[in-house]
């Protein structure tokens, strides 16, 4: 199907093929919702950050709300997609506040979700080394811990009370014998508890990774 055929359909039948795997149906509407991303991305330049910077995170967010949204809501497609845009966009300017007034909590060692495994543990260890993002913070490690700020809320929105526990002390250096005797549970207990949150991490920090590829690609592709 041409781009030309695509433009003639809804925007909700575009939204359908993109979801199906359309790689066209996605590229237009992009190319339809583009002005938009600029639109609203000019209510946040500022010294913090390039104008394409902002630009390419709205894109982001735009590309979020194609995977994301659901026909029959309330909430229209453009409405659905201005709100997804706008909160990608407050995301990224937040971190780049908080690393430039140096608040970010020193305690999220992102390393430990490189290579460490767990006490009882023979699964492969998650790794986010071979992943590199364009998201032009100065470095690629900037960029992964970025990724990564995004993803463990998200996280913990999957884990009970007392996994949250469990993962808060872990990124705080504290051995599973430590924990396991401060909240009385068995080391096993702790590590299932830790590769929980490895996988789920590596799930969502790849997810992320994948809208910024793709956005990436079109951006290059359309320059």
């Amino acid at each position: 199907m041409t781009r030309y055929q695509l433009r003639r359909h809804t925007v909700e039948t575009l939204v359908e093929l993109a979801q199906e795997g359309i790689q066209e149906a996605l590229n237009t509407l992009v190319e339809k919702y583009y002005p938009m991303v600029v639109h609203i991305a000019r209510n946040y330049y500022g010294s913090w950050a390039e104008a394409s910077d902002i630009i390419q995170n709205g894109c982001v967010g735009l590309l979020k709300a194609v995977y994301y949204f659901k026909e029959g809501k309330e909430t229209h497609f453009n409405t659905f997609a201005w709100t997804s845009i706008d909160s990608e966009i407050k995301t990224f300017i937040t971190y780049l506040n908080r690393k430039k007034n140096r608040v970010l909590s020193e305690s999220y060692s992102y390393d430990f979700f490189d290579t460490s495994q767990g006490e009882d543990d023979d699964d492969e260890s998650v790794s986010f080394h071979e992943m590199h993002t364009t998201l032009a913070l100065g470095d690629e490690e900037t960029e992964r811990k970025y990724l990564l700020s995004k993803c463990i809320p998200q996280m913990k929105s999957r884990l009970s009370e007392e996994e949250e526990t469990i993962f808060e002390r872990y990124l705080l250096h504290f051995s599973y014998q430590e924990m396991s005797e401060q909240m009385g549970l068995k080391t096993k207990k702790i590590d299932n508890v830790i590769q929980k949150c490895k996988r789920i991490l590596k799930e969502l920090f790849e997810e992320e990774y994948q809208f910024v590829r793709q956005i990436d690609d079109w951006l290059r592709g359309n320059s």
